[in-house]
């Protein structure tokens, strides 16, 4: 299944009162047209109109918690008979929530904003040999008004691409592979450096003299992208963009996101067709042929990226952040199985049986066996 697929409106939105809060920001079409114009390498147009004449919206297929929508949206030029096509992203805090913490997607906008805002610092500094910005959705607006949609919602740029949902990436050459899972490393490797005590996310003191050492900043980063280049449409082995900041954290150690990644080596891949869970893992296959890189070469290209931590340690505490990660994972689906019963999942594929919602006994299983097998080794003595 392509991540990006998208579906009919499961979680109801009202575009008319959505088309009337688009027109009444007119800030918000500019930027629009500002991303436009620099995707096709084109000059912004001097006719546009001040609004938008029409919606299209489409929901996204994945996602088990913050309803995601594709808007499609067009504005007709003033004094030519050119109409201008935008689709963007609109990520919603659901309507019924858990708790009154979760689904924070001003938070998440807000994360944004600062990654944003560094990578536009980077682009003037950065040197030629290291790309050390961050891909990310271009931010657009957040809007924290719920008498709009019911509940906060933010907007971001449409990127396309694909999400594979099969780790072995299919349809892809073996080298094309591995370059797409080295970016990946390469990326994970930007996130924990991101000097986010100097960034507008550091609310509990002034910037400062950057240091070298400066705590990370944790994002899971669990699909790959491989991308579209939007010029020639030619597909590129490499991430454009990471998606979905919900579960960030500041200043925790980033091997659990190393752990998150690796995790997709512990499951099969094949399809299990009882458990409506269209994602397959590395398990079984002939990584030499397909060039995917073995869980310990995977932390081997970590350690060549992030020279804090030598290859040995990696492998030595790999089981117990595994271990950590798949009780994380438990609790996840446990939360996702508490909102398929009261009917608010956000997913389009899921049940209480199958789907996310169906994988907390298989995988807590899974937890309890990897830290039986593969127990953190210090001085010779297990924990």
């Amino acid at each position: 299944m392509n991540g990006q697929k998208t579906t009919v409106i499961r979680n109801s939105l009202n575009e008319d009162d959505l088309l009337l809060y688009l027109n009444m920001n007119p800030t918000i079409l500019r930027t629009l047209e500002s991303l436009r114009s620099s995707r096709h390498n084109a000059p912004q147009s001097s006719h546009l109109s001040n609004s938008i004449s029409s919606l299209k919206v489409k929901q996204f297929g994945f996602g088990q918690s913050n309803p995601t929508y594709l808007i499609i949206a067009t504005s007709h030029s003033v004094s030519t008979i050119n109409s201008f096509t935008y689709q963007f992203v609109l990520r919603k805090k659901p309507a019924s929530i858990s708790h009154k913490t979760a689904h924070n997607v001003a938070r998440e906008f807000k994360i944004l904003s600062a990654i944003q805002q560094s990578n536009l610092a980077i682009s003037h500094s950065s040197p030629k040999n290291r790309d050390f910005s961050i891909p990310i959705p271009h931010p657009i607006h957040l809007c924290t008004d719920p008498s709009v949609l019911g509940s906060d919602f933010y907007l971001m740029d449409f990127v396309e691409g694909r999400i594979f949902t099969n780790a072995a990436m299919p349809g892809m050459t073996p080298s094309d592979r591995y370059s797409a899972w080295c970016d990946a490393i390469r990326v994970l490797g930007n996130i924990h450096a991101f000097d986010w005590v100097n960034s507008p996310l550091n609310s509990r003191s002034t910037p400062t003299t950057p240091t070298p050492e400066v705590p990370p900043m944790v994002k899971s980063i669990f699909r790959l992208l491989s991308v579209y280049k939007a010029q020639s449409r030619v597909a590129e082995p490499r991430v454009i963009a990471v998606i979905d900041w919900e579960l960030w954290q500041l200043n925790q150690d980033p091997l659990t996101d190393l752990a998150n990644l690796s995790m997709v080596h512990l499951f099969p891949n094949v399809l299990d067709i009882g458990s409506k869970i269209d994602m397959q893992g590395l398990r079984g296959v002939d990584f030499p042929a397909l060039r995917i890189p073995t869980e310990p070469e995977l932390l081997l290209l970590y350690s060549q990226i992030n020279r804090t931590f030598a290859h040995s340690e990696l492998l030595r505490w790999s089981g117990f952040y595994l271990s950590f990660l798949l009780f994380k994972n438990v609790v996840i689906a446990h939360g996702v199985k508490e909102r398929i019963i009261k009917q608010v999942s956000s997913s389009s594929n899921d049940t209480v049986e199958g789907g996310v919602g169906g994988m907390v006994e298989n995988v807590l299983e899974m937890c309890e066996k990897m830290l039986r097998e593969r127990p953190p080794i210090v001085n010779n003595g297990k924990l």
